[in-house]
């Protein structure tokens, strides 16, 4: 963790509450969390649980370097990104995002570029399970 972004990939992760705790700043005056949490269903599929690996060590250094992109690019002044891995029920929460900037634009659109950018390069595997077994989901 430094001053301006916090990473935590983990069986356990922080929670929203502790996240908006670290990037908050006086000179900023939006914050934006976004908490996405396992659905029951996938393309009308029931779902039973998620379970997320991953190769951690890439995926910190990689994480790092997106909040860099994006604090760079939108203005952003602080970020904290958690990511649970092993297994994560119907309802739990697996990421946890939180940015901090001068203005609510730049907050809500570095979050959204994030989470995207997050999703497509930094090396967590989703495993969703169905009621005829378990599959391993490629990111679009």
């Amino acid at each position: 963790m430094g001053d301006d972004q916090w990473i935590h990939i983990g069986p356990e992760i922080p929670s929203v509450q502790e996240a908006v705790g670290f990037v908050s700043r006086p000179e900023c005056g939006a914050i934006n969390t976004f908490c996405g949490q396992t659905r029951n269903h996938e393309k009308g599929q029931p779902v039973t649980t998620l379970y997320y690996d991953c190769y951690r060590k890439m995926a910190l250094s990689e994480t790092s370097r997106l909040i860099i992109q994006i604090r760079e690019e939108f203005g952003v002044s602080a970020a904290a990104l958690f990511h649970k891995t092993g297994e994560v029920p119907i309802g739990e929460t697996s990421i946890i995002i939180a940015l901090s900037a001068p203005h609510r634009k730049q907050a809500i659109s570095g979050t959204l570029e994030l989470l995207d950018r997050f999703k497509q390069q930094v090396p967590i595997w989703k495993k969703e399970y169905f009621a005829d077994g378990p599959q391993w989901k490629e990111e679009q």
